[in-house]
């Protein structure tokens, strides 16, 4: 797992820690004997442009960590992180709370045609425009984690999304399941009916996969788009998250607009 997942970032921490637990090592017996360790072994090292290099590597990965946590907090200081407030502050304000309201989900799939002999790899998270089709991926587990769902209920008093943890009203933090009966998962979603209001993004492409070859799938409208921005470790990006509502609920609310135009959901 270490492999799979590590960065300069990483091995700055993990150096600093090390320099730290031999700092406290040497505070126990002898600091001064301690520096005279460290001043020998550097002498062993003739090279005097080998030294350069190993202090300049040496400083580069001692500072990534704080260049990497001055960048975070730069981008958090200025930009909004995340959306859900936005989100939640447009469905309370539209009385939308009051309707069928479904999230976007996190699922674990991987692609079909990955190459079996290299290791297991698989695609963690939400389904976004950038997914090519899902006919190109073999869906392994549904999870109950909902990261819009989860961050929303923050700003509520209740649970009021419907396919979160199965529209259990007193239930408002992350159950982190997997299961692979993802079947059955989807067919307590769908006994519930179609939601009134989907939050999220790729609607089709969500549907496609809750309810496949459905013909009587009602039409949806895209009423709202929040921003929202990300930092990780040394990268920045950013994201938007739509609020669909039925279009022929949308009469009803004369302060919603049609964003981009109806979206054919009808298998």
């Amino acid at each position: 797992m270490i492999l799979k997942y590590y960065s300069i970032y990483h091995i700055g921490i993990l150096t600093a820690f090390f320099l730290f637990i031999i700092w406290i090592c040497a505070q126990k017996d002898n600091f001064e004997f301690s520096i005279e360790i460290a001043k020998k072994f550097l002498s062993l090292i003739k090279s005097p442009i080998l030294n350069k290099v190993i202090f300049t590597l040496g400083t580069v990965i001692l500072i990534s960590p704080v260049i990497s946590s001055v960048y975070a907090s730069t981008v958090d200081i200025k930009n909004l992180y995340g959306c859900s407030q936005a989100l939640i502050t447009f469905i309370q304000e539209n009385n939308l709370d009051e309707l069928n309201i479904m999230t976007s989900w996190t699922f674990e799939a991987e692609p079909k045609n990955k190459d079996k002999s290299k290791e297991k790899t698989s695609t963690f998270g939400n389904l976004s425009k950038d997914t090519k089709t899902i006919d190109d991926y073999d869906i392994l587990n549904v999870t109950n984690y909902q990261p819009l769902a989860t961050s929303m209920c923050a700003y509520t008093n209740e649970n009021i999304f419907m396919n979160f943890n199965n529209d259990s009203p007193d239930i408002m933090y992350t159950r982190l399941k997997l299961t692979s009966n993802v079947d059955e998962v989807f067919e307590e979603w769908r006994c519930m009916g179609y939601p009134d209001v989907f939050i999220g993004n790729a609607i089709d492409m969500y549907f496609d996969i809750l309810y496949n070859d459905d013909k009587n799938i009602p039409n949806y409208v895209k009423v709202y788009t929040a921003s929202e921005n990300h930092s990780w470790k040394f990268s920045y990006s950013t994201s938007e998250a739509y609020i669909y509502i039925r279009e022929d609920l949308l009469e009803n609310y004369p302060n919603l607009e049609d964003i981009d135009g109806i979206i054919y959901l009808d298998g």
